[in-house]
């Protein structure tokens, strides 16, 4: 009985596991506006004529050794504010909430957000601030402090006495649970760069963002696995 509870275990926390490789879509919505360079001035062709005359450089040259071009902006929060609220609704399980800002492969925003079983449940209880933001340009780096309930021993208890696994069942465990409130949650900063594309900023993912949303299912599962040639 123990062998057949430790493989639904797997098998639950595989299935919340899988379900929180999500499919993501951005909208673009506002943006950036860009700067606008000034105009050059222009010299009559005389006087250029008189200057190379008289051995001095013309203003055309002498404007070329002395410009140097300016420095990208520093990017504030206020600048990818909106653009992260919208990222934070989505991957909080807000109803409603699609664009979740996201990069996939490619750097292609993902398509079609959406949070599938025990994933969808857990999602509405974890918690996502900016606490800062800084780069220059249309990059930069922010620091979110995400707080999400600590799944897997949820889990366990969702699967206690199961004879064998059931989704719906554990889900409608996992629910519960959630819902009661009496559970652990786990704090994680972590650093997310961000890229401007199209006027719209978006989050490139990574193992320690997806191991936050997952509550620390992306953590367990890579302990777990074989190590490389033997055994756990």
């Amino acid at each position: 009985m123990k062998k057949r509870v430790k493989t639904d275990l797997k098998i639950a926390a595989a299935a919340v596991f899988t379900a929180l490789s999500l499919l993501l879509s951005a909208c673009i919505f506002g943006g950036q506006g860009g700067g606008t360079q000034p105009a050059q001035d222009e010299t009559s062709a005389p006087a250029e004529t008189a200057t190379k005359e008289a051995g001095q450089p013309t203003q055309a040259v002498t404007e070329a050794q002395t410009t140097t071009e300016a420095p990208p902006a520093p990017v504030t929060p206020e600048m990818v504010a909106e653009d992260l609220t919208e990222a934070f609704a989505a991957l909080t399980g807000a109803e409603g909430a699609v664009n979740a800002h996201l990069l996939g492969a490619g750097d292609e925003p993902l398509e079609d957000f959406s949070y599938q079983g025990g994933a969808a449940i857990a999602a509405k209880y974890i918690k996502i601030q900016t606490k800062s933001v800084s780069g220059q340009g249309d990059t930069a780096q922010a620091v979110l402090a995400i707080t999400s309930p600590d799944l897997l021993p949820l889990i366990e208890k969702a699967v206690t006495g199961m004879e064998s696994m059931d989704e719906e069942a554990m889900n409608e465990n996992l629910a519960a649970l959630l819902k009661a409130g009496d559970y652990a949650k786990t704090e994680y900063e972590v650093t997310v760069a961000l890229r401007n594309i199209g006027g719209v900023w978006y989050i490139e993912q990574n193992e320690d963002l997806q191991n936050a949303l997952a509550g620390g299912l992306f953590a367990w599962e890579k302990a777990a696995a074989p190590t490389a040639g033997g055994k756990n």
